[in-house]
């Protein structure tokens, strides 16, 4: 636990001006997206994010976090999906299907990553040993917000790898006591069924079985079921007392 606020604090002190201008170019290039949805847009925001998850495989795991025994792991993930949202860019999705943007949970999951460094304050940390808006898991999060206000179909894959990370911040919440994880878990939930439901009906134009009303019955059961599990653990991490 220790090693692991520690690489935290490390980050944050060295780089929290470019956070800061991380931080504030996102605002900037997210606005302009939100306001005027467009193909232009859309490219400059995937390259921003193309660009943030390069940072976070090599500022942040690569070099801050290396006294952690796993960080080349980690780094290589982040580099992983960062290859993805840049072959994503490149693509450009000449696919003409489109979705219908889910407005009220991106705008809401966008907004998320600011709470992060906020909780942590109000559990009595003093920065830099603080969660920040430029970490792994408020990425996520703010990630998830952008692909539910696309109007394109969303890349699967990266759904898939960002929902992997979410399994892995609910299981460190209570290994590193650091709950404001529980944030990012209970946001993906929804997010995530979002995007499978939209996929599956982009593709109900293709007879097969099970039908559309069964997928989406089994989609509400797998989620729920994951939702109880993370109560569960959001309860027992309260009771006893490591919230604070």
């Amino acid at each position: 636990m220790n090693t692991f606020w520690h690489s935290i604090a490390r980050y944050n002190e060295a780089t929290w001006l470019w956070q800061a201008i991380i931080v504030f170019v996102g605002v900037v290039v997210t606005l302009w997206f939100a306001i005027r949805p467009s193909k232009r847009t859309t490219l400059v925001v995937k390259l921003y994010t193309t660009v943030l998850y390069l940072w976070l495989a090599v500022v942040y795991f690569y070099i801050y976090c290396s006294e952690r025994a796993y960080n080349e792991i980690m780094a290589l993930f982040w580099l992983i999906l960062a290859v993805v949202w840049c072959w994503d860019l490149c693509v450009k999705h000449r696919s003409e299907e489109r979705v219908e943007p889910h407005k009220s949970l991106g705008y809401l999951l966008l907004f998320t990553p600011l709470l992060y460094p906020l909780i942590s304050m109000a559990r009595g940390l003093q920065f830099p040993t603080i969660t920040s808006p430029v970490m792994p898991c408020t990425v996520m999060l703010y990630t998830m917000g952008l692909l539910l206000l696309q109007r394109e179909r969303v890349n699967l894959f990266i759904v898939l790898l960002l929902c992997h990370w979410s399994v892995i911040g609910l299981a460190k919440t209570a290994f590193f006591n650091i709950p404001e994880d529980h944030l990012m878990t209970c946001a993906t939930l929804p997010a995530v069924y979002l995007f499978f439901k939209d996929s599956f009906q982009l593709d109900s134009s293709h007879k097969g079985k099970p039908g559309m009303v069964y997928i989406n019955a089994l989609l509400i059961s797998i989620f729920c079921g994951i939702a109880i599990i993370l109560l569960w653990s959001m309860y027992r991490q309260f009771s006893s007392g490591s919230f604070l």
